[in-house]
């Protein structure tokens, strides 16, 4: 017993081991990390000091492997200056625009619906409750799905389809309300408008797809047929048909 009548955690200096009293009170011991206040030297993440690897500690160095790989991915909006998100989309996130209720309450909807390519994965909805935070559990590799740069049927285009046939006002706002009807949402037309917006002025991919858009309806493009030829004498495992049945092509 020690001097204030409490056992002692540790009756020996030999017990006075962090795994040996975590060992000894599991699930009894708050455990606390401190504030995340070390920002990485190459993205500026905050992190938690016992994040880095037992060599960056030794080093006494603010590197970190798990946000950006020592420096090696770069965020795209760590380019330009000013503001991380533009002030029309900050707003909408902290609450203080008119519309955050909406945005809030269906982001996800929101987020398919001016979105380039839909989410490939089979759901697993038996985790999905009435009651707590939303889970989301996926079987096997989760990935997306991207269908052709033209919508087969004109009247029905999707997600990229829709910045390329689309005319980036009114009727473009069209097209992704039909794909929200579809699945029955009850959307904030003047929202989806803004967000519509925002896509196409400062997403680098909306931007590039909108330049191609004006180029496929100009008179100035050449339609290509590719021909799948038998190899011949050529050697069968390098000149063999490939097997996917989809052909991809760069523009």
């Amino acid at each position: 017993m020690g001097q204030d009548g409490k056992d002692l955690a540790a009756e020996s200096v030999d017990q006075n081991m962090e795994s040996i009293l975590l060992d000894k009170f599991q699930g009894q011991l708050p455990y606390n990390l401190g504030p995340a206040n070390m920002a990485c030297q190459h993205c500026g993440a905050l992190r938690w000091p016992q994040e880095r690897t037992n060599y960056e500690t030794a080093r006494k160095s603010n590197v970190f492997s798990n946000c950006c790989k020592q420096g090696d991915v770069t965020i795209p909006l760590a380019y330009f200056e000013g503001s991380t998100l533009p002030e029309e989309l900050m707003g909408l996130y902290t609450g203080i625009d008119p519309d955050s209720i909406d945005f809030h309450k269906d982001l996800s909807v929101y987020n398919n619906l001016v979105s380039f390519a839909s989410l490939g994965s089979h759901v697993d909805n038996s985790v999905a409750g009435q009651k707590g935070t939303y889970c989301f559990r996926v079987h096997r590799q989760l990935h997306h799905n991207l269908g052709s740069l033209l919508p087969q049927d004109p009247n029905n285009p999707c997600f990229a389809q829709i910045f390329i046939v689309g005319d980036g006002a009114e009727e473009e706002v069209k097209m992704r309300q039909s794909q929200a009807t579809k699945k029955k949402k009850d959307i904030n037309i003047n929202l989806l408008k803004r967000l519509q917006d925002i896509v196409n002025k400062f997403n680098p991919i909306a931007v590039f797809l909108k330049d191609n858009a004006e180029i496929i309806n100009s008179d100035d493009t050449t339609q290509v047929i590719l021909k799948s030829l038998p190899p011949g004498k050529r050697e069968m495992k390098t000149y063999n048909k490939p097997r996917p049945s989809d052909v991809a092509a760069l523009i």
